[in-house]
């Protein structure tokens, strides 16, 4: 997924964007895919950056 920060307009702030770490358990137990977080019964992904409920749902569906 793309986060757009001040170089792509420069009304927004620098973002620096490491990605999670991953570790061999949860690749192993495979209840969310690499890179989602499992709380609970659902799994989460972080994007690191502000954006609307439709882009996010096309994101996560992509």
């Amino acid at each position: 997924a793309r986060i757009y920060d001040k170089f792509d307009n420069k009304t927004l702030i620098e973002v620096n964007y490491y990605p999670p770490y991953l570790d061999s358990t949860r690749l192993r137990q495979g209840k969310c895919d690499p890179g989602w977080t499992l709380d609970d019964t659902l799994c989460y992904f972080y994007f690191g950056a502000i954006t609307t409920y439709r882009i996010a749902q096309e994101m996560c569906s992509s």
